[in-house]
């Protein structure tokens, strides 16, 4: 019997020593299956974590845009705003050159008359003392 046993054992032991091909894929299988789902995990990190980087610059890129957009709205306002102040000055310093232009053509006939008016007045300067005693004296006797 106990040899029995002894063949038995080894019997045992060699069959589990041997793997039948059919083992040895199903081994090949599961170790592959085991493979595919490690790198199916990592490939899942990594698609998440370069989602969420899209993500973020998306929310991050559509702010600036945002704002772009508002300060493209004020700084058009303040354009419009500018270009009414150029009109409104720009007619202003038209009136005033206008009103200069007259003025200038106002002193330049001045020196003539103002001359005039000295010559008038240098004539007529002694003459003034005589009219005077003149008045004087008739309204006196």
């Amino acid at each position: 019997m106990k040899t029995v046993f002894a063949l038995a054992f080894l019997g045992t032991s060699a069959l589990a020593a041997e793997v039948t091909p059919v083992e040895k894929v199903l081994e090949l299988m599961n170790s592959m299956l085991e493979k595919g789902k490690k790198e199916k995990h990592e490939e899942e990190v990594q698609f998440s974590a370069y989602k969420q980087f899209c993500d973020d610059v998306s929310v991050e890129k559509t702010q600036a845009i945002e704002d772009a957009n508002g300060k493209i709205t004020v700084l058009k306002a303040d354009i419009e705003k500018a270009a009414a102040t150029i009109s409104k000055l720009t007619k202003e310093v038209a009136e005033l050159e206008e009103d200069i232009s007259t003025w200038n053509g106002d002193i330049k006939p001045q020196p003539q008359s103002v001359t005039k008016r000295r010559q008038t007045m240098t004539r007529l300067t002694p003459t003034i003392p005589s009219l005077l005693m003149l008045w004087n004296g008739h309204f006196r006797s």
